[in-house]
């Protein structure tokens, strides 16, 4: 993929013209090793570990495509996650190779989609990911319209075969199996200024119980952000069994929902 940069008149605006794009252009891998930092009690990835694993390469991707956060803020925009979808096949141990495959996979009007698959060193796949995601004015907090330039760098992707599309969450949580509250602090932020998307993931495990943790393996996990959190906030993260194996979750800002969940589970 050849890209050539060039200035309009406007300042600060860059347009990124694409020579022949081809879809194949737009799959990125990155190789990793599990470290002692990305493992739970289990000795093998955990949750949050293979979700960073997996955004991270993003963050690779769009860094050589100039489409990251060092591009984009200066233009009073950034990409917030909106749905994800993962299925876990296999949690490697630490010290395993792996190997993440991922690419844009489609834009449908304000959603951008994009796709990963993590392979062993046996190029088993491990694991697998949709997600949604949104251009966002980062002043007025709100959905912006998507540039001719980032038009252009992800038309090709609608051309490549694609996982299926993470689904909306309507969660009905009328009791609670139980219920965690965290706090937003300066190291939970991202480059938006907002909680991290990790923790969402993260906090809304965190609230069920240990001994279901520790003898139970993630199957399937779809999360769906709906609103921001910000440094000071409380959150409350609540569960409720829907039916055997299976968890409901809510993560509220002031009593409001700003995601959810819906968790699979098996015995470990």
């Amino acid at each position: 993929m050849k890209i050539e940069v060039l200035l309009n008149h406007r300042p600060h605006l860059i347009l990124l013209i694409m020579k022949n794009p081809q879809p194949t252009d737009l799959i990125h891998w990155k190789y990793s090793t599990i470290r002692g930092y990305d493992v739970d009690p289990s000795k093998t990835i955990s949750i949050p570990g293979l979700i960073r694993l997996m955004h991270e390469a993003a963050v690779q991707q769009v860094l050589k495509l100039k489409l990251s956060a060092l591009e984009l803020e200066p233009r009073g925009l950034g990409w917030v996650l909106y749905r994800q979808n993962l299925k876990v096949f296999r949690r490697p141990p630490i010290g395993a190779s792996v190997k993440v495959k991922t690419y844009p996979s489609g834009k449908e009007k304000a959603f951008t989609f994009r796709d990963y698959q993590v392979y062993d060193q046996s190029d088993r796949l491990i694991a697998q990911a949709s997600s949604c995601w949104l251009l966002m004015d980062v002043e007025a907090r709100k959905i912006a319209p998507y540039p001719e330039d980032i038009e252009m760098v992800l038309a090709p992707s609608n051309r490549l075969e694609h996982l299926p599309r993470p689904k909306s969450i309507k969660n009905e949580i009328t009791s609670v199996d139980n219920e965690l509250t965290q706090k937003v602090y300066f190291h939970h932020l991202d480059f938006n200024r907002h909680l991290n998307n990790t923790f969402f993931f993260t906090w809304m495990l965190d609230a069920l119980d240990h001994s279901f943790l520790y003898s139970h393996d993630l199957k399937e996990w779809l999360v769906q952000i709906k609103g921001e959190c910000f440094l000071g906030d409380q959150i409350q993260c609540r569960v409720i069994s829907e039916e055997s194996g299976v968890w409901l979750h809510a993560f509220l800002r002031e009593g409001q929902v700003v995601a959810q969940g819906r968790s699979l589970w098996e015995p470990r």
